[in-house]
């Protein structure tokens, strides 16, 4: 028996089986992550939600994110990744409601992405979506591979303790090309669209939480955002 017990001890433990998985009743969609800190379910007038907290100084656990790199000595980073992928160029909507707590007043702070990043696809993401020093703004990939910026009017103040309700559809534009189209008051009385890129390995994949670059002096203030009700349609 003791021979058993040390040779099950000597056997690698899959990663996927520690992942942690979230998923409520009123979502179709649930989310992971191999990670989880500062993350919980909360409830409020009997509905359930889940609240991401990030403080400042906290080094990702992205492959790179230790590292000096787009500006900042390291980057930040609490998020967890959709369940399934969304495909390379196919339509699809996804929507949830979110609320920011706190924060989001920093530089480059993002909390909505579609990316491709994989060990087999080391790309950037197509679309982030951020408050950078309070202000919201959606950052697409262009066909030179950097981020074309949309600034919008809406800040951080004006929609801090009210949960908001959004709606991202993605229908392809091209071979190589998706249009992004984002509804809701947060975006004003009318829909944004943007037209993103995509590389040939690209397979997308959501991701929500918080995600932003390291101060080099000082450290940034603690930002939480909470998420419910995310549903996407394939």
């Amino acid at each position: 028996m003791r021979k058993l017990l040390i040779a099950l001890a000597l056997i690698p433990i899959n990663a996927q089986s520690m992942s942690f998985y979230h998923k409520d009743t009123d979502w179709n969609f649930g989310i992971r992550s191999y990670e989880q800190q500062d993350v919980k379910w909360t409830k409020e007038n009997d509905n359930r939600f889940l609240e991401f907290k990030l403080d400042g100084g906290r080094i990702g656990n992205g492959a790179t994110d230790a590292q000096n790199r787009h500006g900042a000595p390291f980057w930040e980073r609490n998020e967890f990744v959709g369940e399934q992928r969304m495909g390379r160029n196919k339509s699809y909507s996804v929507s949830f409601q979110f609320r920011i707590v706190q924060g989001f007043k920093g530089e480059r702070e993002t909390f909505f992405q579609v990316h491709s990043w994989d060990n087999h696809c080391p790309v950037y993401p197509q679309i982030m979506l951020k408050f950078d020093n309070g202000r919201l703004q959606i950052d697409a990939l262009n066909e030179r591979k950097f981020h074309t910026v949309t600034k919008l009017d809406t800040r951080v103040d004006d929609v801090v303790n009210q949960w908001i309700d959004m709606k991202m559809t993605a229908e392809p534009a091209g071979t190589d090309t998706v249009k992004y189209t984002f509804s809701g008051n947060i975006f004003g009385k009318e829909s944004v669209s943007v037209i993103a890129n995509l590389y040939d390995c690209s397979n997308q994949m959501l991701k929500f939480g918080i995600y932003r670059p390291g101060r080099s002096t000082g450290i940034n203030d603690t930002s939480i955002i909470q998420f419910d009700k995310i549903q996407v349609n394939k």
